[in-house]
Protein backbone atom coordinates (compact mmCIF):
# COMPACT_ATOMS: atom_id res chain seq x y z
CA UNK A 1 0.00 0.00 0.00
CA UNK A 2 1.33 3.47 -0.77
CA UNK A 3 1.50 5.81 1.81
CA UNK A 4 2.19 9.66 0.89
CA UNK A 5 5.34 9.92 2.59
CA UNK A 6 7.25 7.68 0.55
CA UNK A 7 9.83 9.93 -1.05
CA UNK A 8 9.84 10.47 -4.51
CA UNK A 9 12.92 8.37 -6.70
CA UNK A 10 14.20 11.91 -8.04
CA UNK A 11 14.03 14.42 -5.61
CA UNK A 12 13.62 17.43 -7.58
CA UNK A 13 9.73 18.29 -8.18
CA UNK A 14 10.47 20.54 -11.55
CA UNK A 15 13.10 17.62 -12.95
CA UNK A 16 10.14 14.85 -12.54
CA UNK A 17 8.56 17.10 -14.41
CA UNK A 18 10.27 17.86 -17.43
CA UNK A 19 11.58 13.96 -17.25
CA UNK A 20 8.12 13.43 -17.84
CA UNK A 21 7.44 15.89 -20.36
CA UNK A 22 10.66 14.53 -22.89
CA UNK A 23 9.64 11.23 -21.90
CA UNK A 24 6.05 11.74 -23.10
CA UNK A 25 7.50 13.11 -26.41
CA UNK A 26 9.51 10.34 -27.11
CA UNK A 27 6.63 7.80 -26.29
CA UNK A 28 4.07 9.78 -28.70
CA UNK A 29 6.72 10.21 -31.78
CA UNK A 30 7.53 6.40 -31.08
CA UNK A 31 3.57 5.31 -31.40
CA UNK A 32 2.80 7.97 -34.22
CA UNK A 33 5.73 6.64 -36.23
CA UNK A 34 5.10 3.25 -35.92
CA UNK A 35 1.25 3.27 -36.13
CA UNK A 36 0.85 5.43 -39.43
CA UNK A 37 4.43 3.05 -40.99
CA UNK A 38 2.59 0.21 -40.35
CA UNK A 39 -0.58 1.66 -42.26
CA UNK A 40 1.54 2.79 -45.02
CA UNK A 41 3.24 -0.42 -45.75
CA UNK A 42 -0.44 -1.94 -45.59
CA UNK A 43 -1.62 1.03 -47.74
CA UNK A 44 1.46 0.70 -50.10
CA UNK A 45 0.50 -3.49 -50.15
CA UNK A 46 -2.80 -2.62 -51.57
CA UNK A 47 -2.47 -0.18 -53.62
CA UNK A 48 1.34 0.60 -54.88
CA UNK A 49 1.40 4.03 -53.43
CA UNK A 50 3.13 5.82 -50.68
CA UNK A 51 1.23 8.63 -48.66
CA UNK A 52 2.81 11.19 -46.85
CA UNK A 53 2.33 11.22 -42.72
CA UNK A 54 0.57 14.95 -42.62
CA UNK A 55 -1.62 13.52 -44.79
CA UNK A 56 -2.17 10.14 -42.80
CA UNK A 57 -2.09 12.36 -39.55
CA UNK A 58 -4.88 14.61 -41.50
CA UNK A 59 -6.87 11.83 -42.33
CA UNK A 60 -6.84 10.15 -38.96
CA UNK A 61 -7.26 12.79 -36.23
CA UNK A 62 -9.52 10.21 -34.38
CA UNK A 63 -6.08 7.74 -34.14
CA UNK A 64 -3.56 10.47 -33.58
CA UNK A 65 -5.55 11.80 -30.13
CA UNK A 66 -6.00 8.07 -29.21
CA UNK A 67 -1.83 7.74 -29.71
CA UNK A 68 -1.51 10.96 -27.71
CA UNK A 69 -3.89 9.67 -24.92
CA UNK A 70 -2.13 6.25 -24.91
CA UNK A 71 1.27 7.95 -24.50
CA UNK A 72 -0.42 10.34 -22.14
CA UNK A 73 -1.12 6.97 -20.17
CA UNK A 74 1.84 5.04 -20.21
CA UNK A 75 4.41 8.18 -19.48
CA UNK A 76 1.77 8.85 -16.26
CA UNK A 77 1.81 5.47 -15.13
CA UNK A 78 5.44 4.82 -14.99
CA UNK A 79 6.80 8.07 -14.05
CA UNK A 80 3.77 8.46 -10.65
CA UNK A 81 3.52 5.13 -10.05
CA UNK A 82 7.95 4.39 -10.23
CA UNK A 83 9.56 7.91 -10.13
CA UNK A 84 6.65 9.76 -7.94
CA UNK A 85 6.15 6.45 -6.18
CA UNK A 86 2.65 7.54 -5.85
CA UNK A 87 -0.90 6.22 -7.29
CA UNK A 88 -2.19 7.79 -10.71
CA UNK A 89 -5.30 8.87 -8.98
CA UNK A 90 -4.13 10.69 -6.44
CA UNK A 91 -2.59 13.58 -9.52
CA UNK A 92 -6.93 14.84 -8.85
CA UNK A 93 -9.14 12.22 -10.41
CA UNK A 94 -11.36 12.54 -6.79
CA UNK A 95 -14.55 13.31 -7.94
CA UNK A 96 -16.32 13.05 -4.60
CA UNK A 97 -16.67 17.18 -3.68
CA UNK A 98 -15.63 17.85 -7.21
CA UNK A 99 -18.07 17.59 -9.41
CA UNK A 100 -19.54 21.48 -9.16
CA UNK A 101 -16.05 22.44 -10.29
CA UNK A 102 -16.43 20.54 -13.23
CA UNK A 103 -19.82 21.66 -13.97
CA UNK A 104 -18.55 25.05 -13.68
CA UNK A 105 -16.00 24.56 -15.96
CA UNK A 106 -17.95 23.54 -18.26
CA UNK A 107 -20.21 26.09 -18.02
CA UNK A 108 -17.53 28.61 -18.38
CA UNK A 109 -16.44 27.75 -21.93
CA UNK A 110 -20.04 27.85 -23.27
CA UNK A 111 -20.44 31.18 -21.23
CA UNK A 112 -17.12 32.34 -22.97
CA UNK A 113 -18.24 30.58 -26.79
CA UNK A 114 -21.42 32.32 -26.37
CA UNK A 115 -20.22 35.60 -25.63
CA UNK A 116 -17.65 36.00 -28.22
CA UNK A 117 -19.76 34.01 -30.79
CA UNK A 118 -22.63 37.24 -29.73
CA UNK A 119 -20.51 39.71 -29.66
CA UNK A 120 -18.90 38.43 -33.45
CA UNK A 121 -22.53 38.34 -35.01
CA UNK A 122 -23.40 42.07 -33.10
CA UNK A 123 -20.48 43.61 -34.96
CA UNK A 124 -21.68 41.57 -38.66
CA UNK A 125 -18.54 39.44 -39.04
CA UNK A 126 -20.39 35.68 -37.90
CA UNK A 127 -23.50 34.52 -39.21
CA UNK A 128 -25.01 31.44 -39.23
CA UNK A 129 -26.33 29.63 -42.40
CA UNK A 130 -27.45 26.64 -41.54
CA UNK A 131 -27.98 23.60 -39.48
CA UNK A 132 -26.06 20.12 -40.57
CA UNK A 133 -26.76 17.27 -38.15
CA UNK A 134 -24.82 13.84 -38.37
CA UNK A 135 -24.99 11.97 -35.67
CA UNK A 136 -21.95 9.89 -36.34
CA UNK A 137 -19.84 12.91 -37.05
CA UNK A 138 -21.03 14.83 -34.00
CA UNK A 139 -20.24 11.45 -31.79
CA UNK A 140 -16.72 10.70 -33.09
CA UNK A 141 -16.26 14.78 -32.85
CA UNK A 142 -17.38 14.34 -28.76
CA UNK A 143 -15.17 10.99 -28.30
CA UNK A 144 -11.64 13.19 -29.76
CA UNK A 145 -12.59 16.19 -28.02
CA UNK A 146 -12.99 14.01 -24.45
CA UNK A 147 -9.74 12.24 -25.19
CA UNK A 148 -7.89 15.54 -25.88
CA UNK A 149 -9.07 17.04 -22.43
CA UNK A 150 -7.89 14.09 -20.53
CA UNK A 151 -4.77 13.64 -22.46
CA UNK A 152 -3.25 17.51 -22.45
CA UNK A 153 -4.75 18.20 -18.76
CA UNK A 154 -3.15 14.86 -17.39
CA UNK A 155 0.00 15.64 -19.02
CA UNK A 156 0.28 19.22 -18.27
CA UNK A 157 -1.84 20.15 -15.14
CA UNK A 158 -2.01 16.20 -13.49
CA UNK A 159 2.12 15.51 -13.69
CA UNK A 160 3.68 18.50 -14.75
CA UNK A 161 1.88 21.50 -12.65
CA UNK A 162 1.72 18.71 -10.24
CA UNK A 163 5.44 18.24 -9.66
CA UNK A 164 6.07 21.91 -10.63
CA UNK A 165 4.61 23.30 -7.98
CA UNK A 166 6.69 20.97 -5.42
CA UNK A 167 9.96 23.22 -6.39
CA UNK A 168 8.32 26.79 -7.12
CA UNK A 169 5.92 28.87 -6.25
CA UNK A 170 2.29 28.13 -7.22
CA UNK A 171 2.10 30.99 -9.70
CA UNK A 172 5.47 30.84 -11.06
CA UNK A 173 4.55 27.06 -11.36
CA UNK A 174 1.33 27.77 -13.68
CA UNK A 175 3.07 29.95 -15.83
CA UNK A 176 5.72 27.42 -16.96
CA UNK A 177 3.05 24.84 -17.09
CA UNK A 178 1.40 27.02 -19.45
CA UNK A 179 4.64 27.74 -21.78
CA UNK A 180 4.59 24.12 -21.98
CA UNK A 181 0.92 23.90 -23.05
CA UNK A 182 1.62 26.89 -25.77
CA UNK A 183 4.78 24.51 -27.01
CA UNK A 184 2.64 21.59 -27.54
CA UNK A 185 0.76 23.72 -30.22
CA UNK A 186 3.63 24.93 -32.46
CA UNK A 187 3.40 22.71 -34.29
CA UNK A 188 -0.37 23.57 -35.52
CA UNK A 189 -1.87 24.56 -38.44
CA UNK A 190 -2.26 28.13 -39.01
CA UNK A 191 -0.07 29.00 -36.16
CA UNK A 192 0.65 32.67 -35.09
CA UNK A 193 1.46 35.09 -32.22
CA UNK A 194 -1.76 35.76 -31.35
CA UNK A 195 -2.60 32.02 -31.18
CA UNK A 196 0.42 31.19 -29.16
CA UNK A 197 -0.20 34.29 -26.35
CA UNK A 198 -4.30 33.00 -26.07
CA UNK A 199 -3.08 29.14 -25.53
CA UNK A 200 -0.54 30.21 -23.06
CA UNK A 201 -3.05 32.39 -21.20
CA UNK A 202 -5.54 29.34 -21.94
CA UNK A 203 -3.09 27.71 -20.55
CA UNK A 204 -3.13 29.51 -16.84
CA UNK A 205 -6.77 29.43 -17.20
CA UNK A 206 -7.13 26.08 -17.27
CA UNK A 207 -4.55 25.85 -14.49
CA UNK A 208 -6.15 27.88 -11.55
CA UNK A 209 -8.34 25.73 -10.46
CA UNK A 210 -5.74 22.79 -9.79
CA UNK A 211 -3.18 25.06 -7.99
CA UNK A 212 -5.78 25.94 -5.77
CA UNK A 213 -7.90 22.39 -5.13
CA UNK A 214 -5.13 19.85 -6.58
CA UNK A 215 -8.41 18.65 -8.85
CA UNK A 216 -8.36 17.88 -13.00
CA UNK A 217 -11.97 18.03 -13.23
CA UNK A 218 -12.64 21.75 -13.49
CA UNK A 219 -9.59 21.89 -16.12
CA UNK A 220 -10.95 18.99 -17.69
CA UNK A 221 -14.55 20.09 -18.43
CA UNK A 222 -13.68 23.44 -19.45
CA UNK A 223 -10.73 21.81 -22.11
CA UNK A 224 -13.77 19.73 -23.58
CA UNK A 225 -16.15 22.03 -23.49
CA UNK A 226 -14.36 24.78 -25.04
CA UNK A 227 -13.05 22.62 -27.62
CA UNK A 228 -16.50 20.60 -28.42
CA UNK A 229 -18.36 23.84 -28.27
CA UNK A 230 -15.82 25.67 -30.54
CA UNK A 231 -15.64 23.28 -33.30
CA UNK A 232 -18.10 20.44 -33.48
CA UNK A 233 -20.63 22.75 -32.79
CA UNK A 234 -20.04 26.20 -33.69
CA UNK A 235 -17.85 25.60 -36.36
CA UNK A 236 -14.55 27.18 -35.75
CA UNK A 237 -11.13 25.70 -36.49
CA UNK A 238 -10.04 23.98 -33.17
CA UNK A 239 -6.29 24.94 -32.73
CA UNK A 240 -5.99 25.08 -36.80
CA UNK A 241 -8.04 22.05 -37.53
CA UNK A 242 -11.41 21.93 -39.26
CA UNK A 243 -13.91 19.76 -38.51
CA UNK A 244 -17.28 18.79 -39.61
CA UNK A 245 -19.64 21.27 -37.37
CA UNK A 246 -23.18 21.14 -36.37
CA UNK A 247 -23.79 24.55 -37.78
CA UNK A 248 -22.36 26.24 -40.78
CA UNK A 249 -21.12 29.71 -40.72
CA UNK A 250 -19.82 32.13 -42.49
CA UNK A 251 -16.85 34.18 -40.65
CA UNK A 252 -15.99 37.21 -41.99
CA UNK A 253 -13.34 40.26 -40.99
CA UNK A 254 -9.65 41.04 -39.04
CA UNK A 255 -8.43 37.49 -37.89
CA UNK A 256 -7.16 39.65 -35.01
CA UNK A 257 -10.92 39.62 -34.34
CA UNK A 258 -12.58 36.57 -35.54
CA UNK A 259 -9.42 34.15 -35.10
CA UNK A 260 -9.66 33.41 -38.14
CA UNK A 261 -8.20 29.77 -39.72
CA UNK A 262 -6.92 29.01 -36.05
CA UNK A 263 -10.09 29.12 -35.18
CA UNK A 264 -12.00 31.60 -31.79
CA UNK A 265 -8.83 31.14 -29.66
CA UNK A 266 -6.44 32.84 -32.37
CA UNK A 267 -9.10 36.10 -31.28
CA UNK A 268 -8.12 38.95 -29.21
CA UNK A 269 -11.72 38.38 -27.91
CA UNK A 270 -10.82 34.85 -26.60
CA UNK A 271 -7.84 36.74 -24.77
CA UNK A 272 -10.05 38.93 -23.02
CA UNK A 273 -12.35 36.57 -22.47
CA UNK A 274 -9.58 34.18 -20.64
CA UNK A 275 -8.25 36.76 -18.76
CA UNK A 276 -11.52 38.29 -17.70
CA UNK A 277 -12.56 34.12 -16.38
CA UNK A 278 -8.74 34.05 -14.51
CA UNK A 279 -9.26 37.14 -12.72
CA UNK A 280 -12.67 35.84 -11.28
CA UNK A 281 -11.21 32.75 -10.01
CA UNK A 282 -8.09 33.93 -8.36
CA UNK A 283 -10.93 36.57 -6.32
CA UNK A 284 -13.22 34.04 -5.68
CA UNK A 285 -10.29 31.36 -4.33
CA UNK A 286 -8.10 33.86 -2.87
CA UNK A 287 -11.31 35.11 -1.24
CA UNK A 288 -12.55 31.62 0.38
CA UNK A 289 -8.59 30.99 1.30
CA UNK A 290 -8.69 34.52 2.96
CA UNK A 291 -11.88 33.67 4.70
CA UNK A 292 -10.61 30.04 5.63
CA UNK A 293 -7.21 31.63 6.97
CA UNK A 294 -9.58 33.77 9.29
CA UNK A 295 -11.55 31.08 10.85
CA UNK A 296 -8.29 28.35 11.56
CA UNK A 297 -6.77 31.83 13.35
Amino acid sequence: MQTTDVKPLIPYGWLRAFLLFAFFLFVNIFLNWFTYTMLNLLQKAQTGRDQSFEKMIADNLWMTVSLQFLAALISISIFRIYIDRQSVFSLGFAWKGFAQHAYVGLFASFAMLGIGSTILMLLGHLQFLDVEIDPSSIALNLAIMLIVAFSEEMIVRGYMLHNLMKSFDKYLALCISAVVFALLHLGNPNIGIIPVVEIFIGGIMLGINYIYTKNLWFGIFLHFGWNFLQGPILGYQVSGIALQPLLQQNLQGPETLTGGAFGFEGSILAIFLNLTLIGLLVFIYEKRKGAAELITS
